[in-house]
């Protein structure tokens, strides 16, 4: 062939035809599995040693392969007998190597003996020759492997070379040379078969080596999962599974598949280093961590596994006896082979399964699909259904690129679920998602123009894409119902610092070092919030089983060298879930309540465009000094650590405490501040947990209090509903202390709380459990609240509106902390189990919409995700009915009367109906933000212009002690309830709202005026229905003054507050326009010492026998602390009777009732209980009928019991304030 036909032939010869040697197909599997990741050509090209390429036109093939093997015979010698092994050789691809390219490398296995190398080049040379060409061009033999774009040298690019190394040896006698030709489609196709040992020619129909949906993203084939032989000391693949095909897995029907009680899956990102030689110094942490109680599961889906960790991983023997089952056998074992990707995903399992690979569109991304064979559900038809699990790694980043690259593999692992598994199958997908949650990313992103604003629906519309493939977040589903308190464990980052989105986080830089570290090496400034990235998510329709519980693990830690002090397993924190079985299927609806009271379904309602900047509310509250600055956090962190370092001797104080043995005593901070909705005014509300007595306690403590040098006082000690309280200055800061006896609960305090309910260790005293009532209630919704961050935010939003628009007091019977609570906690849960995420101005706008036309009347409020089998019978003494959590005091709004619960009904409208107004702000709503300073604001104008008519309830004071002033007015604002109810029972013709803060004389001075003169206004309007006569308007005011007179005697006869020498009190009735200048009274009463205060008054204080003197002005201080009862300032409690010296302990009114039920010489039928009534006074109930269950709603406390009277002669047996009892003889000297 001359020059000028060869280069014509160069020029004419596509790369359409080829000669190569391809191995037999039994040594395909594990190439082709590396291949299906890495090689671009895959599915286009079998694994195959090319000898000459391109070859000739397909046109020319049969002359020119005959023309071939008519010159190979002749280099045959001709003794050699037909059918030897002629030119056949044998290759044994024993090495890697790579040659660059444009980009990157290319990766591939060569024979590394040079004698098997050069036979093959001898023959390549002979075959060019035969074709009159001259062999210009350069050839090394080569079977290619993958790609990688890598720079040569970098750590990737090393990892690569690696993993080629690791592919197991392929060896296989050549005898046979494949002829390849390409189709339209770009597939080469068989097209012959050239026989070297005959040196013959057979041609084969074309048929491809792959099905037609095969590709580099197409799902691989099913395979079984390898188990540990023990015999064998490796993992092999089992000789007999399910018949397998290529599509689905094909299950005998009479194949037994069912679900176990209890089924747990977890997922970990275990975080891949790609240094080499390969970093192993988390490795220990991360097996301890995968090993520890907390992480071990039935089903564990690992990511970003890589081959060093897989390795050391399954060499675990630990590892090896708790998961027998795995998906992909460990790569150092000989004939194993390398993990496809870089970043892997492997499925470790107690029970046997068979998987696939099913690759995303971008390279080293896709999901690990295991089904699991004996575990699952049966149709109606008796079809088995089983269990698939998809683990999964999408694709991380905060670009438009990567945001629909991500949402495009998620839509890919749901078709393929949907396309290939019937749709009664249980789906689990489990993985590391990446999809950004933290509402402060998104926002930085959208300003910064990183993301546009369609990339930004598309994430916060992933929820809704999961909810709608009919998935439920099991973290969600769980933490809502039993809650999920992994947020223990971590290094508690100031909950001001927590935006929108970042609850649950699972990637989180602020506490976790190893992320801060992923965080700075990417230099990517929008990743260091802390983000929900890793799920579990669980198909609802059809599924046997429910989240039953979540937590997170990975929180074990090593020693470090470096700063941080400590060395993390990984970036991420690992997931786990228990699902538990369940008799019916699930039709993904809320879980049934079988509550005799409705539960009144919640409609989201979307706030509309200019109020839905959730930055903006957080902006508003800091105006309106609602939110804590860090000086304020720093303030209060400082008070209540000196509070425990003087209280329970950790500190210089008590440098002898680790040698007395003592017993644990803790501090919990309750309230506002433990839930953290407190604002910089609010008090500190702490309850102390230990073995010792309360006389003892409070004894000790004020000891302590008295021994520290500076920065803490004792101001007061108080019996408040919940018994005895001592208030304090600590720094500045009021703190509300009390204190509960129950030595187990504090040995065990984080473990008990987690408990439920009906736990044996809530078996205690009703004094104990109302006293830990608060903590148990603040330690379940810290748990179960979806997304803390914005709840702290709606909740600080609601009360700001409460207290502007006058509807914030719960000693006036408003609203309170508990009270916004219970009803804001039931719309997060409800909005998020419907909708998924939502945004705060979502979320309030739902908040007002729902309340505004709620049935009062009607409808209790209370979380059915808690409630779940509720029997609460309401009584026609509570007008509001708000139910918290945890007894034996279920509704938290006793102390409302129907007047104040119109008010509240009234103003949730007008909030309602001002958010629909168009252009309207969320400022407008809260009203003036300078209130405080200026002694108004728009609710308090409002509330002077509403009404025609004001009932003055006119104080005045000019005694010398402020404490006894303070008690004065306390007691005056306790009895207002009563006051209110008894206008709207006796005058039904008017309308009454109390404004429940104290007016003073606009000109008058503050803090200087020794003679106090305040007064508290009761707007009166006509009801819709009253008659306007005049002789009716007549009788109306004469019942109105009747009411108001008994009022003003009681207020005067009281002798514990009221002293006629240092006060005086009455009541009037007066137009709107003769109110005059008014402002709001800032006088700060109630922050003064007691006055002479010793430990003469523990006796009166602790003596539980004594009737409980309860201050309602502590009461009301402590309103965030506990749901109130109401007994705290009945208007017509008896007056306490002191112990008389010498006098004997008087037996309880429980030990009586105890003797009368069970004495078989006394017949309890013939005795009644008198008890004190809140607004009756003295009532009393036959003991057969007297509830002693703390279940029970009837339930009254002890303490209120007075007497006990027998029927048949009217005698008192019993009676507390004057200390008699003829059962026992107790009580006397």
């Amino acid at each position: 062939m001359t020059n000028e036909t060869e280069t014509n032939w160069k020029r004419n010869t596509k790369y359409d035809t080829a000669l190569c040697f391809i191995p037999p197909r039994h040594q395909w599997n594990t190439v082709e599995n590396f291949r299906q990741a890495n090689d671009k050509t895959f599915g286009r090209w079998p694994p195959h040693v090319n000898l000459v390429y391109p070859f000739v036109p397909p046109r020319d093939l049969g002359p020119t392969l005959d023309q071939v093997l008519s010159s190979l015979r002749g280099r045959l010698p001709k003794e050699e007998p037909r059918g030897s092994d002629g030119l056949s050789t044998t290759l044994f691809l024993d090495s890697a190597d790579c040659f660059p390219r444009e980009h990157g490398s290319t990766f591939f296995l060569f024979d590394g003996n040079a004698n098997t190398t050069n036979q093959i080049e001898d023959l390549r040379s002979d075959i060019i020759r035969a074709l009159g060409r001259q062999d210009g061009d350069s050839y090394r033999l080569h079977m290619t492997v993958g790609q990688c774009e890598a720079a040569p040298g970098s750590d990737a690019h090393r990892s690569f070379l690696e993993k080629a190394k690791l592919l197991p040896k392929i060896q296989w006698e050549c005898n046979q040379l494949s002829v390849l030709v390409r189709n339209d489609s770009g597939v080469m196709l068989p097209w012959g078969t050239i026989h070297l040992d005959l040196l013959s020619l057979d041609r084969i129909d074309p048929t491809p080596f792959y099905a037609s949906s095969v590709g580099p993203g197409s799902p691989s084939t099913i395979r079984p999962a390898h188990q540990y032989s023990d015999h064998q000391g490796l993992w092999v693949s089992p000789e007999t599974s399910p018949k397998l095909d290529n599509t689905a897995v094909d299950l005998p029907a009479d194949l037994p598949v069912d679900l176990p009680e209890h089924l747990v899956v977890a997922s970990y990102n275990v975080l891949a280093e790609f240094t080499s030689p390969p970093s192993k110094v988390r490795y220990p942490l991360l097996v301890e961590n995968l090993l520890s109680p907390t992480a071990l599961a039935d089903i564990l889906v690992l990511q970003e596994v890589t081959d060093d960790f897989l390795s050391y991983l399954l060499e675990n023997k630990d590892v090896r006896d708790h998961y027998r089952h795995v998906s992909h056998p460990p790569p150092h074992q000989p004939s194993a082979g390398p993990l496809p990707n870089f970043l892997n995903v492997v499925v470790l399992s107690k029970h046997r399964f068979v998987w696939r690979y099913l690759p995303f569109r971008r390279s080293h991304k896709g999901a690990c699909i295991a089904v699991f064979d004996d575990l699952g559900t049966k149709a109606e038809d008796g079809t088995p259904q089983p269990l698939v699990v998809a683990g999964c790694h999408l694709s991380q980043g905060l670009t438009d690129d990567l945001v629909h690259a991500r949402t495009g593999e998620f839509h890919h692992i749901l078709t393929y679920l949907k396309n290939q598994h019937d749709l009664c199958n249980p789906w689990i997908i489990a993985g590391d998602l990446n999809v950004t949650t933290s509402y402060r990313t998104l926002h930085v992103a959208l300003e910064s123009k990183a993301i546009s604003e369609r990339a930004a629906a598309e994430i916060r519309g992933f929820d809704s894409l999961v909810s709608q493939a009919g998935l439920t977040d099991t973290w969600a589903a769980a933490r809502t119902e039993v809650g999920e308190s992994s947020d223990d464990m971590k290094l508690h980052a100031s909950a001001a610092e927590l935006f929108e989105g970042e609850q649950g986080a699972t990637f989180d830089p602020p506490n976790n070092p190893e992320a801060a570290k992923s965080t700075a090496a990417s230099g990517n400034k929008l990743s260091g919030r802390p983000q929900r990235y890793d799920r579990i998510l669980l198909k609802t329709e059809g599924a046997m089983c429910y989240p039953a519980a979540f937590n997170m693990f990975g929180f074990l830690t090593a020693p470090s060298n470096e700063r941080d002090g400590a060395t993390y397993a990984s970036d991420h924190w690992g997931i786990r879930c228990l699902l538990r079985r369940q008799t019916e299927p699930s039709k993904g609806a809320p879980a049934s309540n079988s509550s005799l009271l409705p539960v009144v379904p919640v409609a989201l309602k979307h706030a509309p465009n200019h109020l839905s900047d959730s930055g903006a509310l957080g902006d508003l509250l800091r105006d309106r000094r609602a939110l804590p600055t860090g000086e304020d956090e720093t303030a209060r962190t400082k008070a209540l650590d000196l509070l425990k370092e003087v209280l329970l001797e950790t500190g210089p104080l008590g440098s002898t405490a680790a040698t007395r043995g003592r017993v644990v005593t803790i501090l919990v901070p309750l309230g506002s501040y433990g839930l953290g909705v407190w604002s910089p005014d609010s008090d500190l509300d702490c309850l102390c947990i230990g073995s010792v007595q309360p006389r003892t306690f409070f004894r000790l403590a004020k000891l302590s209090i008295r021994k520290c040098s500076s920065g803490m006082r004792l101001l007061r000690t108080v019996r408040a509903n919940t018994g005895v309280m001592m208030e304090l200055d600590v720094l500045g800061i009021k703190v509300d202390l009390q204190y509960c006896q129950a030595s187990h609960i504090a040995e065990r305090w984080l473990d008990i709380m987690k408990r439920p309910p009906t736990d044996a260790a809530f078996k205690l005293k009703p004094e104990s459990l109302i006293k830990l009532k608060p903590a148990r209630d603040l330690s379940y919704l810290k748990r179960s609240i979806p997304d803390l961050a914005q709840y702290r935010i709606a909740h600080r939003l609601v009360k700001c509106w409460a207290r502007e628009r006058g509807i914030y007091a719960a000693k006036f019977g408003f609203l309170g902390g508990i009270h916004i609570s219970i009803l804001l906690v039931r719309i997060c849960k409800m909005i998020w189990q419907q909708n998924g995420p939502v945004s705060t101005p979502d979320l309030l706008a739902t908040f007002f919409d729902h309340y505004s036309s709620f049935d009062w009347e009607k409808h209790a409020v209370f979380d059915p995700f808690f409630h779940k089998s509720l029997r609460y019978h309401r009584t026609f003494r509570e007008p509001l009915c708000l139910l918290g959590w945890h007894g034996p005091i279920l509704n938290a709004a006793t102390a409302a009367s129907k007047p104040n619960v119109s008010t509240i009904a009234a103003e949730l409208q007008k909030a309602n109906e001002y958010l629909s107004r168009p252009g309207v702000d969320w400022a407008g709503l809260l009203g003036s933000h300078d209130s405080v300073s200026v002694g108004s604001s728009s609710g308090t104008s409002d509330f002077l212009k509403a009404y025609p008519s004001y009932v003055k309830l006119s104080i005045q004071y000019w005694g010398k002690s402020l404490e006894k002033g303070s008690k004065l007015l306390g007691w005056l604002e306790s009895r207002c309830i009563s006051l209110l109810v008894d206008i709207s029972i006796q005058v039904k013709d008017l309308s009454a709202r109390i404004w429940p803060q104290r007016f003073v004389d606009a000109a008058s001075e503050e803090e200087t005026d020794d003679n106090y003169r305040g007064l508290y206004l009761i707007g009166l309007s006509r009801a819709a229905a009253a008659a306007a006569g005049r002789e009716d308007v007549e009788a109306t005011m004469s019942r109105l003054r009747h009411v108001l007179n008994l009022f003003e005697r009681r207020i005067r006869e009281d002798g514990r507050y009221f002293d006629a020498s240092t006060s005086w009190f009455e009541t009037s009735v007066v137009r709107g326009a003769k109110l005059g200048p008014l402002r709001l009274d800032g006088r700060a009463w109630g922050l003064y010492a007691a006055d002479g205060e010793d430990d003469s008054e523990d006796e009166f204080l602790f003596d539980e026998d004594e009737e409980e003197e309860v201050d309602a002005d502590a009461a009301a201080d402590a309103e965030d602390v506990t749901l109130a009862d109401g007994t705290a300032a009945g208007p017509r409690r008896l007056p306490a009777r002191p112990k008389p010296e010498g006098a004997g302990k008087l037996r309880s009114a429980l030990d009586v009732m105890n003797r009368l039920r069970w004495d078989p010489n006394l017949d309890s039928e013939d005795y009644v209980v008198g008890y004190l009534d809140r607004f009756e006074g003295v009532q009393e109930k036959g003991l057969g009928s007297w509830h002693s269950d703390l279940t029970e709603e009837e339930f009254i406390p002890q303490h209120r019991i007075v007497h006990f009277k027998r029927k048949t002669d009217g005698s008192i047996v019993w009676e507390r304030h004057t200390r008699t009892d003829k059962i026992f003889g107790s009580g006397q000297g």
